[in-house]
């Protein structure tokens, strides 16, 4: 009796986990595939999803530390050049690069940008360097190999408008049109294993980690907790660590 109640706990156990990784993967699919803005799906995602109201008067301050990514400079700022929202300014960090990744970003002329070159001195280093030259309110943090949805700092405005005790907002990261097996894998990972787990845990006020491909942080955070920490490889879980918990919660 004790052996087939242990294979009846096994295999149960097997099939709630293949059913839950397709669920996950299914999700992922639907979600990274078939939600373009000219089908049923995303028609049909626009109508369920709740409307609501972001705050203009924030204004936003996009740092992006650069090392060595003459590649991809240029089309990370020309994404940051099309976002959908009045006030904000975007700040590149050039942290000693090797290459051209300064020219490459000197190319770019707005009035919102900027284009400092320093020493290199690490990620964190020249975040902090960029908060420093910033006047926004709230800090976001960007790759330089990234992009940023056009209505993104819409719904960033949204979550700390909605919550003033929000300290931090953490990005929802994908992988941008996966072509590929691998890069299919990779994005069903991110959806699976990261991002939805990060949306639980933002359900409890407790995001684990503010990721560093894309973070809002509120600049009043930053300044009490002195910026980001300069001796470690991993500021982005070190910001999130930093953060005045008792006080404040991260959402996503």
């Amino acid at each position: 009796m004790i052996l087939i109640y242990s294979h009846f706990f096994f295999y149960g156990s097997l099939l709630i986990l293949i059913f839950r990784l397709l669920g996950f993967c299914s999700l992922s699919f639907i979600y990274t595939f078939l939600k373009k803005k000219d089908d049923i799906v995303f028609y049909i995602y626009k109508l369920l999803k709740k409307k609501e109201i972001y705050n203009p008067v924030l204004k936003f301050s996009i740092i992006i530390p650069a090392y060595n990514e003459e590649v991809t400079i240029s089309s990370c700022i020309r994404s940051m050049m099309m976002l959908r929202y009045p006030y904000y300014e975007v700040i590149i960090i050039d942290d000693g690069s090797s290459d051209n990744t300064f020219n490459e970003a000197s190319k770019i002329v707005d009035k919102k940008l900027k284009v400092i070159k320093q020493k290199n001195t690490g990620k964190p280093g020249a975040i902090n360097t960029g908060i420093k030259n910033s006047s926004g309110d709230i800090i976001i943090t960007v790759d330089a190999d990234s992009k940023l949805d056009a209505d993104s700092l819409k719904w960033i405005s949204v979550r700390f408008s909605r919550n003033p005790r929000l300290g931090a907002v953490a990005g929802n990261v994908k992988i941008d049109r996966p072509a590929g097996l691998l890069k299919i894998m990779q994005s069903l990972e991110y959806t699976t294993t990261i991002n939805l787990g990060r949306k639980s845990q933002s359900l409890f006020h407790c995001v684990m980690v503010v990721p560093g491909a894309i973070a809002a942080l509120k600049r009043s955070v930053l300044r009490e907790v002195g910026g980001f920490p300069e001796d470690t490889f991993a500021e982005d879980f070190d910001i999130t660590m930093k953060n005045p918990a008792s006080r404040l919660s991260c959402g996503i």
